[in-house]
Order: structure tokens, then C-alpha cells, then sequence
């Protein structure tokens, strides 16, 4: 190698993880990271396996890459506001690959036991309750307040973006993370306690 060729490998930017990672990164990282052992562990249990450690490894190199870019070339915002908003769909992403997995650590469904329980506490089967007053127009306004429900954390941080709260903004990321984290793992213990 010539002189040349080192004094431009020298002024390359490095790949520090500890410089470009916040703790946001690192903690989706830690999810994905986990999620990726477990898939090992099942690898020949389901067919979606293989697709999970490939999705996880492709996330896990993007948020890499966005965390450096985002690092080394502050000019624009892209980059930053990709880095802001990749959380929202990573959950999303997280819970499809915990419920293929909660199928293979615990195959029984709860559904005719909690069928079951809705007619002891009600009566008869809430769904029956709620045909004597659904119309297509009612059932079209609470499919909306669903949907808007998962939209809410993308406004919320987009417009903390806009506010340049950058404290305030991964605080917010982290009490969705986590508040995630708790109930899958809440729900992960029921599954494997019943």
C-alpha cells in the first residue's frame, strides 16, 4: 500500500458504533440482535425463519447505515428524520416476528377459552351485543379511530422533529420501545404460563 493510499484510508470516516449509536439504536438493536438468537434456535421449526434472520440482518445493517449517515453528513435532514421515524415500523415488524415465534414455544390456542369467558361475564357473546347497533357507517368510524391509533406515534414524532427536541424526541422513542417490550413480554409470560 503507498503513502497515498493510507493518507486517504486515514481520512475516511470510521465506524465507531459507540460514536454513531444512541441508546434508541442500541436498545432496537438488542431487540432485533435477540430476536435473531431465538430464530437461530428455531431454525427448522417454521418456514418464516429463514425470512426473519434475513429481515433482521438487512434492519440491523440499515440502522447502521442511517445512524452513520445520519452522524457524518449533518447538512440535511433526511437522514436525521429517517433515523427518527425507522422506530415506528421496526415495532410493528417486532410484534409479526413475536407471534410467529409464540406459536412455536407455545402451539395452544386460548381462543375457545376465552370465548368462553366473554359469554359467563356478558351473557352471551359480545359480538351479539354489538350487531344489534352496528352499521356500515359506525364500523367505518371505528376502523378509523384504529387506524389512527398507530398513526399517532408517527405525528407525535414528526412534530417533535419539527421542533428540533432532540431530548424530548428519544424520550419519546424510548417510552414506545419499551412500553412495546413490556406488553410483548407480557404477553409472552401469559402465553407460556397457561
Amino acid at each position: 500500500m503507498t503513502k497515498e493510499n493510507k493518507k486517504q484510508l486515514e481520512k475516511m470516516p470510521k465506524l465507531d458504533l459507540k460514536e454513531i449509536l444512541n441508546m434508541t439504536d442500541i436498545y432496537i438493536l438488542t431487540g432485533l440482535i435477540l430476536l435473531c438468537l431465538q430464530a437461530i434456535f428455531f431454525f427448522f421449526a417454521d418456514k418464516d425463519i429463514p425470512r426473519i434472520l434475513y429481515t433482521n440482518s438487512m434492519i440491523i445493517i440499515g440502522i447502521i447505515a442511517i445512524a452513520y449517515l445520519d452522524t457524518h453528513y449533518t447538512r440535511g435532514s433526511f437522514f436525521r428524520l429517517a433515523r427518527r421515524l425507522y422506530l415506528m415500523p421496526i415495532i410493528f415488524v417486532l410484534y409479526s416476528e413475536t407471534q410467529t415465534f409464540i406459536g412455536l414455544i407455545n402451539p395452544n390456542l386460548y381462543d375457545s377459552i376465552l370465548s368462553k369467558w366473554d359469554l359467563v361475564l356478558f351473557g352471551c357473546h359480545p359480538n351479539d351485543i354489538l350487531l344489534k347497533i352496528a352499521t356500515p357507517w359506525l364500523t367505518e368510524f371505528l376502523q378509523f379511530c384504529y387506524m389512527n391509533y398507530f398513526l399517532i406515534f408517527v405525528l407525535i414524532a414528526v412534530e417533535l422533529h419539527l421542533w428540533h427536541n432532540d431530548k424530548l424526541f428519544s424520550e419519546f422513542c424510548n417510552y414506545v420501545f419499551f412500553s412495546f417490550i413490556l406488553i410483548n413480554a407480557g404477553y409472552r409470560t401469559k402465553i407460556l404460563c397457561i
